[in-house]
């Protein structure tokens, strides 16, 4: 069964809780009962959630709220009444003997003291009377249980539905950390000890580094590739995966821990079992909220993933007093970490050359996982972003992913700084060629900040960037000539431009060399290659001037200069004659809406270069260039801007796109005030958000497809 979309109404998502009225609230509660199912089938049964944590944890405290404000209209199948998901028919069920129950969440400050204060209710204390607090990491993997009779282990189970779980018996016997046989003897004839699997980072980066060599998908994060290792069919998969438990606590002992929980903890550990570390024994909020920022500080010197930390009332008499709610206790929280943003450490600092030359700084991090996905390197921009923010070697930093965007460093924790620290020093010349590198003089008068090397063809890094975005999706899109086999070519100097591409398949006929022998490579794929290659010979002419790899010239602006010259023979020769800014091809091409002198000149300094120039011409012999008019017709759509976010089930975005555009519209990725479309498939994340509270009209994918046909 494949993961589960969503496909709901959300007519009243937007709709402030106190604003709601009855009747909103109950189709809201609906909704919001079948998104939040969805979410956890996909995240719990199928190991692929579709949404970031802090997604999650915002439709779930919506519903909260609405609850609490309408309690009486709670449904049956309301969220804050269930735990987990269902269980994979894969495997056997399992009923657990006592509930696996999931934990309420606090965000900050405010929701730990309500916390507190709720406890001190519940309990009937003063507000002077001192409450223990056993503070923990809370693992970011598979919640599990492990039952044992006479001290053998004789059951794993995954959590499930809370209730009810998966038989992972033979898997969970090969996890590191967990015992077959228990080290004490004074135990109850059943016992059973609950905690999480978990992976480690160094095993999730070889994990996908295997997946990717043999072809196979990648894993999104640890979490992911743990709960698919757990759940393999064949336990010697499992084995190899390498995965860790960590115990916590205890379901059915027959009290055999009945004193503290931080006592408990320590018989665990005796028992064989790894704990769950940094923990800490708190005596008040201080304290609490103490642990919790060096957690936050520490999250990236860890070796596995966490999302938050979790509280629980020390003493196991008050535990059992205040009892539970249906799906969590009530003598525990979890307090989640920040969805966005992280605490990490720059291990190095290095530069990466672009295809135009640019040298752009990369920091190299410390592993962290950031809004669900585990983050090794961050961009810093230019020479100029270092030097403002002073980032260096060794520095503690907070780095921030939003959205699809590259993660970036927010800002320096100079009070971390080591003492023998030093300024970063940019490059005199380029790492890769050793040629001089420059900064531009802008028209401004200020120079560029962006830095760039002058080798030019001479540059490797330059050449293959080339290389690879001329045989990009958007360039002349040769599937089977990705990254790895334009640098298997190049390093054996079969492709070391554009034309060796296509006469690659001549050289290997001629026996010249023999690509089916080299390693990699048989019969077939060569065969495959070939054929895509030959079909790439049929381009379109925006698809060339993009696929050339001139700065400036993105996939729109080569449609526009595609628009306007109609015929690349035509094209080339009004560019030369540009080189004179007195002309009136000069004057033309500046003047082509979308263009200005800032890309013209670009286009016309590309050209100005007779390696580029030649190249560009000897392209024409191996190619047959289509002119596809990109003109709007006259409708009522003419020059309005969408944005398209999610997945939609009927066309492509790239189609979706083109549609559009050929109706005279325009498509831009961010949602702005002059943006009169937003449309929204499956799954559309943060931008359907901003486009309500900017009031931009929204489209489904029907109105939308209705919109067309009108």
């Amino acid at each position: 069964m494949e993961e589960l979309m969503i496909t709901t109404n959300d007519k009243f998502g937007s709709i402030n809780v106190k604003k709601l009225s009855e009747r909103q609230a109950i189709q809201e509660l609906k909704r919001l009962a079948k998104v939040i199912s969805i979410h956890n089938i996909n995240y719990y049964k199928y190991s692929n959630p579709k949404i970031s944590d802090s997604e999650y944890d915002a439709l779930w405290n919506r519903n909260k709220l609405i609850e609490e404000r309408f309690p009486h209209l709670i449904q049956k199948d309301s969220p804050s009444l269930t735990v987990g998901s269902g269980v994979s028919d894969d495997f056997k069920k399992v009923k657990h003997i006592e509930p696996m129950l999931s934990l309420s969440n606090i965000f900050d400050e405010n929701g730990l003291n309500e916390f507190i204060t709720q406890v001190n209710k519940l309990l009937d204390l003063n507000n002077n009377e001192i409450i223990e607090i056993v503070t923990e990491p809370k693992i970011d993997g598979i919640s599990a249980s492990i039952l044992y009779e006479n001290g053998e282990l004789i059951l794993g189970s995954t959590r499930g539905n809370g209730f009810e779980g998966e038989d992972i018996t033979e898997n969970i016997k090969v996890v590191n950390g967990v015992p077959k046989k228990l080290n004490l003897n004074d135990i109850p004839e059943i016992l059973e000890i609950r905690g999480e699997v978990y992976m480690k980072h160094d095993d999730f980066a070889r994990l996908n580094k295997v997946q990717k060599k043999n072809g196979k998908q990648t894993y999104a994060n640890p979490r992911n590739s743990a709960a698919g290792s757990l759940r393999q069919l064949n336990p010697d998969i499992t084995a190899k995966r390498n995965l860790h438990f960590f115990a916590y606590t205890w379901g059915t002992s027959s009290n055999y821990f009945n004193s503290t929980l931080w006592e408990a903890r320590h018989k665990i550990e005796q028992l064989g079992f790894v704990l769950n570390q940094p923990s800490k024994l708190c005596r008040n909020v201080n304290e609490i909220l103490n642990y919790y920022n060096e957690i936050v500080e520490k999250r990236s010197s860890l070796d596995f993933d966490i999302d938050g930390v979790v509280y629980k009332l020390n003493r196991i008499d008050w535990q059992k007093k205040i009892g539970l709610r249906t799906r969590s206790p009530r003598w525990a929280v979890a307090h989640k970490l920040p969805a966005e943003k992280g605490v990490t450490v720059v291990d190095t600092i290095d530069i990466q050359v672009g295809r135009t030359g640019s040298l752009t700084p990369v920091a190299r991090l410390k592993p962290i996982n950031v809004g669900g996905v585990l983050i090794t390197n961050a961009t810093l921009h230019n020479f100029h972003e270092i030097q403002k923010k002073d980032i260096r070697e060794g520095d503690t930093v907070v780095v921030q992913r939003a959205g699809d965007v590259i993660p970036q460093v927010v800002e320096v924790l100079f009070s971390k700084r080591k003492k023998n620290s030093k300024k970063y020093v940019f490059p005199d010349k380029c790492p890769d060629c050793g040629s001089e590198i420059i900064s531009e003089l802008l028209s401004t008068g200020e120079h560029e900040k962006t830095i760039r090397c002058t080798g030019g063809i001479v540059c490797s890094s330059q050449v293959l960037e080339r290389l690879n975005h001329f045989v990009s999706l958007n360039g002349l899109n040769i599937e089977g000539l990705g990254e790895k086999q334009i640098k298997f070519f190049w390093q054996k100097s079969l492709i070391m431009n554009f034309i060796d591409i296509f006469e690659l398949e001549k050289r290997n006929r001629n026996k010249k060399i023999n690509i089916s022998n080299e390693p990699g490579w048989g019969e077939q794929s060569v065969f495959n290659l070939f054929k895509s290659i030959n079909k790439s010979r049929n381009v379109e002419m925006f698809r060339l001037i993009y696929a050339l790899g001139i700065r400036h010239v993105g996939v729109q602006t080569a449609k526009l200069i595609a628009n306007y010259y109609k015929n690349l023979d035509f094209f080339l020769d009004e560019i030369l004659s540009s080189q004179d800014k007195e002309s009136e091809s000069y004057n033309n091409i500046i003047s082509i809406e979308g263009i200005g002198p800032k890309i013209g000149d670009s286009i016309i300094e590309y050209f100005k270069n007779d390696k580029n120039l030649e190249l560009t011409k000897n392209l024409l012999s191996h190619l047959n260039i289509k002119h596809v008019s990109f003109e709007g017709v006259e409708s009522k759509l003419n020059n309005k801007i969408f944005v398209v976010t999610g997945t939609l089930q009927n066309m492509t975005r790239s189609q979706t796109k083109q549609t559009l555009e050929k109706m005279g519209a325009k498509v831009t990725s961010a949602i702005t005030s002059k943006t009169d479309f937003l449309i929204a498939g499956s799954n559309p994340g943060s931008k359907l958000q901003k486009a309500k509270d900017i009031n931009v009209k929204i489209l489904s994918e029907k109105e939308f497809l209705n919109l067309l046909e009108s």
